[in-house]
């Protein structure tokens, strides 16, 4: 339950022909996924059928100066069980995110999951959902690592 929790972040969709959704980050864990099933999912890829059920995972966490810091994970990683089916990306860079391996989100990465792109905003880029999405509305787009090998 993220009610009444401080928002730290933005992840923004930002992918060629898909509306533009903004999704918050809280301090914890952010779970990224395809919303059917059983399994509790924050940010919510319904119209990607390359999205596993429990596809990445953020963690929000302050470090010892109370900033936030941000870990992106292949969602099997926190599990303990196998990663995405089809892997997630950052920035374009066609090498899928390792199991066990986190990736510090900074603002303007790009996540990719399935054939969605995600960018980052963090809380000291941008002040508001809205600053967040035009901020990136204004950029180009990453280039898209194509999905070959599996289909959910």
């Amino acid at each position: 339950d993220k009610k009444g929790k401080i928002v730290a972040g933005w992840l923004i969709v930002h992918t060629e022909d898909k509306d533009t959704v903004t999704y918050e980050l809280f301090e914890g864990r952010n779970i990224i996924g395809r919303p059917d099933g059983p399994h509790q999912v924050d940010i919510r890829v319904e119209d990607d059928e390359y999205v596993s059920r429990v596809h990445a995972v953020i963690v929000v966490e302050k470090d010892f100066l109370h900033r936030f810091n941000y870990q992106l994970f292949d969602d099997g990683s926190l599990r303990g069980g196998s990663p995405s089916t089809n892997g997630t990306y950052v920035n374009g860079i066609e090498e899928r995110l390792s199991k066990g391996k986190p990736v510090f989100l900074r603002d303007c990465d790009t996540v990719q999951v399935g054939t969605t792109k995600l960018v980052f905003k963090n809380i000291d880029a941008a002040d508001s959902d809205e600053s967040a999405a035009i901020s990136v509305h204004h950029t180009d787009f990453v280039n898209t690592v194509a999905i070959r090998k599996f289909r959910k």
